[in-house]
Order: C-alpha cells, then structure tokens, then sequence
C-alpha cells in the first residue's frame, strides 16, 4: 500500500456542508450508521458498517473493493497525486457507495488530454451512488481525452447529491462538470464553477446525458467553450430531462463552424426541457444557437426563463424562453412561480437573499 502524507483541510465550507442530505436532518447520520462515532480505518464496507476514509491514500484504496460502501470522515487532499488514477474502469467499474457527509476532496489532477479516457476522481461508475461532497480540482487542472468530468468521467444507472465541484477541466469530447457522460443515471442538488473546454458534448453539470438521464435542482457558473454541441448544464440529451436547473456562466462557440450552442443545452431529442432558467453573461455560437437550447427536436419544451440578452449566432433555430430581467432572476417569486422549491432540505434544496443573488443550493455557503 502506497503511503502518502497528506494536510487535512478542516474549512468553514465543510462546516456549512454539515446538515445536507437527510431531508433537513445532519449528515452525521446515514440511516445505517452514525458517522460520528466511527474511527479512521474502520469498516468492513457493508452499508452499516462503511469503509471509513479519512486519508488520500484511503481514497486511492477504493479501487481495492469497488462495490463495497465508503464514508469520508473529513476533508481530504489529493495533491500528492499530480496524475490521479481514476477509481474504475469501463471493464471494472465503481458500483459502491460513497457518502461524503459534507466533506470534501481537493487537489484532483490530471493531464491526459491527449490519450487517456474516463477521468475524474471516478472513471467509471455503473450503479453506484455519491452523495455530500464537494470535488475542488487543483490549479493545474484535470484533463482527459473523452468523458471527463470532477465527480465522474462516465456513469450509467447511478445517482449523483448534493455534490459540487469546482476547477477547470479540459477535454476532447463527452465533458462536463460534475459527470462527463450519464445513462439511465440520477443527478440533483448539484453544482459546478470554473472553465470547461472541448471540441463537443461540453456542459456545465455534464457533457451529455441518454437513456431516461434527469438533471434537476442543479446549477452551473462554469464557463463553456467548445466547437460544437455545448450547453451551460448539458451539451447534449437523448432520451432525458432536465428541469429545475439554471446556468450562469457563458457559452462561447470557439469554432469558426461552432453550432447547437444553448444556454441549458446545446441540442435536445425526445427530451424533457423545462422549468429552467438560461442566466448566461454570454452566448456565442455560428448556427443554431438558443438561450434555452441550440436545437430542440422533440419532446418537452416549456415553462423556461432566459435573461434578456441577445445570442450571437447567424441562425438562431433553438428554444428562447421567456425573457425575465436581471432584477427577476434575484427574485424568489421567479422561481416559486415554476415550481422550485425553497428550504433547507433535498427535496426543498434552494435558498436566495432576494434581490441580491441568484439562487443557490441549501448546502453551499
């Protein structure tokens, strides 16, 4: 077993952390067990008595007994790792449990942009789950080749809560900031910030979603630039929903060609889009381009806000909104008024100081 020295960060955002993810009861507490009264290193990996981690080096161990549920007992800092190794493979994938009771894991690395696919502090997650925890990516990044992503480079039937992550991530294709590619996969009460760049498939929360994916009560401030196919929370969805959600940053075409460019997403089929709100700075794309979606070709689009603000694009095909002022989207009542619900819970996870900010999710400082 490699040994590594590591600096446990004992933050105020793990403290304000503590309390998500138990419909408004601590996090300290996991249905099975009671986080609290359990020692470093303890565990067998059943769900009443989780592997507990408390080190980098324990994190890495994952990948030892990838079906077994974790418990991460405080922060942890993975920057003695400059080329983070992915825990799971597309042949040998995570299907565990981990809950990060609030806490969270800094300094994720990696530089593969050129050959290696699946990257994340996951590569490959097929019906797992992670719930309460943040990812912080160093400064030097994390960049793969295809399906990238700070949580996960890819997941099928797996839920994602009450997760953030923040940090640049660069990629060829199938990037996003919390998941690269999801399937038949659950996310809510999620977060990004920072820059994501690829040539296509770029979204703030993920790259793409298929197969009945739904994206909801989650947010994105990251920054998005790619060729092709980028959204500010998912590049493309097959098949998959996304609602609730709303993006912040701006969606840059970075291609003299650069088309389906959208606020929430860049281009939708049979899918559910509505109830979101496209809060973008900036919009630039060449051809179909759209504040709330680049192009939609089927399903459900209805119920979604955009700021007033023009799109740069010289055919503008894609699903609009209905325009709202910057004054509306600080206001609660926008909000209220599709369906959001305000509380200190996951299934009331939204707060805001009205008339002053956005809304942000109940767990975040």
């Amino acid at each position: 077993m490699r040994t590594i020295p590591i600096l446990i960060v004992l933050s105020m955002l793990s403290a304000a952390l503590h309390g998500c993810g138990g419909g408004g009861s601590s996090v300290s507490s996991s249905g099975d067990y009671d986080i609290d009264s359990l020692q470093c290193g303890s565990g067998d990996g059943s769900n009443g008595r989780p592997y507990v981690l408390c080190s980098s080096a324990d994190i890495y161990n994952i990948r030892n007994d990838l079906a077994a549920t974790y418990a991460l007992k405080q922060d942890a800092d993975l920057s003695d790792y400059t080329e983070w190794p992915s825990i799971g493979t597309r042949s040998a994938p995570f299907t565990g449990r981990l809950d990060g009771h609030g806490h969270k894991i800094t300094g994720l690395s990696a530089n593969r942009s050129s050959d290696l696919d699946y990257t994340g502090l996951f590569g490959y997650i097929n019906g797992g789950a992670v719930r309460n925890m943040g990812v912080e990516i160093s400064l030097s990044g994390l960049g793969g080749r295809n399906y990238v992503g700070g949580i996960a480079g890819r997941i099928a039937n797996t839920e994602i809560t009450n997760c953030y992550v923040t940090g640049n991530i660069t990629a060829r294709n199938s990037s996003g900031g919390v998941v690269g590619n999801a399937s038949g996969s659950i996310i809510r009460n999620t977060h990004s910030s920072g820059n994501i760049t690829a040539s296509g498939l770029t979204g703030g929360i993920a790259g793409n979603i298929s197969n009945g994916t739904s994206i909801t009560d989650s947010y994105s401030v990251s920054n998005i630039n790619s060729q092709n196919y980028a959204g500010g929370i998912a590049g493309e969805s097959l098949n998959s929903s996304i609602t609730n959600c709303y993006a912040s940053g701006t969606v840059t075409g970075t291609d003299t060609s650069s088309t389906r460019m959208g606020g929430i997403v860049g281009y939708a089929s049979n899918s559910t889009i509505k109830t979101n709100a496209a809060l973008n700075g900036s919009l630039t794309g060449i051809r179909l381009t759209g504040r709330i979606a680049g192009e939609f070709v089927s399903g459900t689009a209805n119920n979604n806000l955009a700021l007033n603000m023009p799109v740069w694009g010289t055919q503008q095909y894609g699903i609009n909104g209905a325009a709202i002022t910057m004054n509306d989207a600080r206001k609660k009542a926008t909000y209220t008024a599709l369906g959001w619900q305000f509380g200190q819970s996951d299934d009331a996870p939204w707060v805001i100081q009205d008339n002053t900010e956005f809304p942000r999710l109940y767990y975040l400082p």
